[in-house]
């Protein structure tokens, strides 16, 4: 399994800003602010683009350590343009968030689509991949 180690530190992101790259990156967090979402792309790559998720109090139940993971597991989802979800073994953190999106809101980025409700959080992907996401669980669907 591959594993994704995305780096989507602030500073990157204004740096790559900065020098007229064409990166995209978008977030948000839950009213909660427990959970935490980046949409990162390139331009002209859209088909390597990534939706990660984190969660502050953890994916419940409780995941194992993805093998070959020699970082941290066990907060984060990442979701591939296609395929299904996979546990995020990452060696940072989604940056402080400001756009918060309310219950009953949805969000798109590229090829994903998220929806807040007040059980969770709700995203997918245009192959029918998607996650639930809350403090009291989480789960992976096709539909």
């Amino acid at each position: 399994m591959k594993l994704f180690a995305i780096s989507l530190l602030a500073t990157a992101v204004t740096a790559t800003a900065a020098s007229g790259s064409s990166q995209i990156y978008r977030t948000f967090k839950t009213p909660t602010g427990n959970i935490r979402c980046a949409y990162e792309a390139t331009r002209g790559h859209l088909n390597q683009a990534v939706l990660r998720c984190d969660i502050g109090t953890g994916l419940k139940p409780r995941v194992r350590r993805p093998k070959g993971c020699d970082f941290d597991f066990g907060s984060t989802l990442i979701l591939p343009v296609r395929g299904r979800a996979r546990i995020g073994c990452v060696s940072d953190a989604i940056a402080p968030v400001k756009r918060v999106l309310r219950y009953g809101q949805d969000w798109r980025a590229g090829p994903f689509l998220c929806a807040s409700k007040r059980a969770g959080l709700y995203c997918s992907n245009r192959s029918g991949n998607a996650f639930f996401l809350s403090k009291q669980r989480w789960y992976r669907y096709r539909f």
